[in-house]
């Protein structure tokens, strides 16, 4: 399904940023396991993007990776950093590696233009974006 093209990036197709953007969550997730300032760029970076383009594929795909980030970051910050006992970052990394592997899925979900659901709150970042 062809979701149009991004309006920052006009000559890159919505499916192909989208899926950029999940990827590039993924990957910071990973990296964010190991030292948790390096969530802080992608999701202010992502915040950015999210007022500037207006197509709604995109910015639903940077709700998400937004609201992952965050997530991820918090509970980062508190099991890892604040705790410092290995039964947490234990924890830490088994609550992040199934997010990993959820990005990955919406990335390829949405290179094939297909959305990808959050179970609990899909319908408020579809009416939130304007999906």
């Amino acid at each position: 399904m062809d979701n149009g093209k991004s309006t920052l990036i006009k000559p890159l197709n919505a499916n192909i940023l989208a899926g950029i953007i999940f990827i590039v969550a993924a990957v910071d997730c990973l990296w964010g396991g190991i030292y948790w300032a390096s969530f802080i760029v992608p999701i202010i970076a992502a915040v950015v993007f999210f007022f500037l383009d207006k197509n709604p594929f995109v910015r639903r795909a940077l709700a998400i990776s937004v609201i992952a980030l965050v997530l991820l970051l918090v509970l980062r910050l508190i099991l890892v950093n604040l705790i410092q006992f290995w039964l947490f970052t234990l924890l830490f990394w088994l609550v992040n590696i199934p997010a990993i592997v959820y990005l990955v899925l919406s990335a390829v979900a949405a290179f094939n233009g297909k959305k990808c659901d959050l179970p609990v709150i899909g319908g408020f970042i579809d009416s939130f974006c304007g999906c």
